[in-house]
């Protein structure tokens, strides 16, 4: 930090600067340079504040800044001179329009999953965004693309979570008149599940925008709802959207003897051992596993994630996984000093998969298991 204060007044003496746009990472320290939603909102303000001390010419503050009233704030107190957002700005375009016109709860408000905009960067694909379906498609789904429909229409979508919702709500802006079944209690489907992961609640954001734009739209939510044929059909709709999700995937081998198997789910909503040994079939190999093995662990079980690509967690982005690993790391440390000598929270072992029915006391003696978890889902769930 008085490495890099030097440098910045340095370089702002020499006059041919014309602002500073900070940042206090690099690719060695990636969670800190593009960072994930387990790093706090504005993190970065207190080097940001230090450097406008220093110098004389316009500072831009950065780092997990998605809303306007803590953009205004951060200018108000001083400590910049100009907000920087890149990707507030990929997944909503409009954010500047939206906050000048005073429609600020009407931002789609970055998450930081790092999924679509750096996680795909980084491996050399197009971006997107898990928030913004029109993220990397502007020019067929951006804005004034969606077009008013010729004849408004009765729509019914079936199911609550993030496809429901988003139907509702294209269908809604295009004039149609929109009735959305949920059979829960609250909307969200498998996001409001992702949410109880460790470290994983700002995913609740997607929720809410979304159920904030089907209210402000007037599409008619029904809650506790549970959707049949008559039901529907009694609606005398025009078109129906079914969006119930997906289910979890069967179990890809027997388990014999008293060992309990349970889905991922389960754990997530609180279910599930305290203090035993379990084994993760993690065949998701992103925050699905990643979340269930975190949640074990903090629930003092000692786990074992088996899984058939080279390193679990392989999907996950780079900063959000070397965070991961080193929340996992910190807990056994902690472990080992309350349980002894020698004890892991969390052992991660490699197999091909076609493990299959091979998956025995005899072959891996030191996997006296608990109970084997699958979260592994029928449809593509990244969330």
């Amino acid at each position: 930090m008085e490495d890099a204060k030097g440098f910045a007044v340095a370089f702002a003496r020499t006059g041919h600067l014309d602002y500073f746009s900070a940042d206090i990472a690099n690719w060695m320290s990636i969670p800190m340079m593009i960072a994930p939603m387990a790093v706090p909102l504005g993190f970065a303000i207190y080097a940001v504040s230090a450097l406008k001390e220093l110098v004389d010419i316009p500072v831009v503050a950065f780092g997990r800044i998605n809303d306007p009233y803590q953009a205004e704030k951060i200018l108000a107190d001083g400590h910049a001179d100009l907000i920087g957002m890149a990707r507030e700005l990929i997944c909503d375009p409009e954010f500047v329009v939206k906050a000048e016109q005073g429609r600020a709860d009407e931002i789609r408000q970055c998450v930081a999953c790092n999924q679509g905009c750096i996680g795909k960067l980084l491996v050399l694909d197009s971006i997107c965004c898990i928030h913004s379906p029109a993220a990397g498609r502007e020019k067929t789904l951006g804005s004034g693309t969606l077009k008013a429909a010729p004849k408004a229409k009765k729509v019914v979508v079936v199911g609550g979570g993030p496809a429901g919702l988003k139907a509702a709500e294209i269908a809604a802006t295009r004039g149609h008149r929109v009735t959305l079944l949920e059979k829960g209690s609250e909307l969200g489907g498998q996001i409001a599940l992702a949410t109880k992961a460790p470290h994983r609640e700002e995913l609740g954001g997607i929720v809410r925008y979304m159920a904030k734009a089907v209210e402000r739209l007037g599409v008619d939510v029904r809650l506790n709802t549970a959707a049949t044929a008559e039901m529907v059909l009694g609606e005398k709709p025009d078109a129906v959207v079914v969006a119930t999700g997906s289910v979890p995937a069967a179990f890809p081998f027997g388990v014999t003897g008293k060992t309990r198997v349970m889905k991922g789910r389960e754990v997530l909503e609180g279910a599930g051992p305290v203090g035993e040994r379990v084994a993760l079939l993690d065949l998701d190999c992103h925050f699905e596993g990643g979340g269930i093995a975190e949640a074990l662990a903090e629930r003092e079980n000692v786990v074992q994630v088996i899984t058939p690509v080279f390193f679990a967690g392989a999907d996950i982005d780079a900063g959000s996984l070397i965070l991961h690993r080193q929340r996992l790391a910190a807990g056994q440390r902690a472990r080992d000093r309350s349980a002894g000598p020698g004890r892991q929270s969390l052992r991660i072992q490699r197999h091909a998969l076609p493990l299959r029915r091979n998956v025995s006391r005899a072959r891996h003696p030191r996997t006296r298991v608990h109970a084997f978890l699958q979260p592994r889902l029928l449809a593509d769930r990244r969330l």
